[in-house]
């Protein structure tokens, strides 16, 4: 049972993932050669993007700098416009590093995974798209169904447990599963404990009714 949840868990999130990688890869490769107003062309296509994919937490774009020029989000945007790239974790975007680069920032009771690529390598003086992600509301949403009392988890980014319930025997065996999420390696453990204790103590109150009958 539980490397059977393991393996799904594992796939809805690298699905999740996949999926939204794959729509800031399109938006940084539709982005225009020149544009009147490059913020209000953003600002359209990422709420779209946004809308159509949830789980973004944020979209923003900076200059070539690592400046932040637009986000989306209405509550942090005054917040990250003009700030440096560095307070959501990524100190640095190589312009000829085709993967996305990632980042990880903690801001009040909420972690945040951050992805960025570039808008064009061969002219990185356009800048960079960053998009977050609140981990701790889409792991409740494709994690937190699995909250039962015969099964306890956990969820490491590296040494950082991200999400949590029960608390495993160290005696028995557990289901380990590496994922990727955000271009994050992630390890999963997972224990299903059996109910042998209420089953045996089922089938001796059965016996001693018996016996009495008798």
């Amino acid at each position: 049972k539980a490397s059977i949840i393991a393996h799904q868990i594992s796939n809805n999130l690298e699905v999740f993932s996949a999926d939204r990688l794959r729509a800031i890869d399109d938006l940084v490769a539709s982005w225009p050669v020149s544009h009147a107003n490059p913020v209000d062309w953003f600002n359209v296509r990422a709420n779209t993007l946004a809308k159509v994919l949830p789980g973004f937490k944020d979209i923003v774009f900076t200059d070539a700098q690592l400046q932040i020029q637009w986000s989306i989000d209405l509550e942090q945007r005054p917040y990250w416009q003009g700030r440096s790239l560095n307070g959501m974790g990524l100190t640095a975007v190589p312009a000829n590093k085709p993967q996305f680069s990632t980042g990880f920032y903690l801001q009040g009771h909420h972690q945040y995974a951050v992805i960025a690529k570039v808008i064009d390598d061969r002219n990185p003086e356009k800048g960079v798209v960053a998009a977050s992600f609140d981990l701790d509301e889409i792991l409740t949403v494709l994690v937190g169904e699995l909250v039962s009392d015969n099964l306890s988890f956990y969820l490491l980014d590296q040494q950082r447990v991200l999400f949590k319930h029960g608390s495993l025997d160290l005696n028995a065996p557990v289901v380990e599963q590496r994922l990727s999420f955000a271009g994050r390696d992630w390890l999963f453990v997972i224990q299903s404990r059996q109910q042998g204790l209420h089953s045996a103590l089922l089938m001796l109150l059965i016996g001693i009714g018996s016996a009495l009958m008798v």
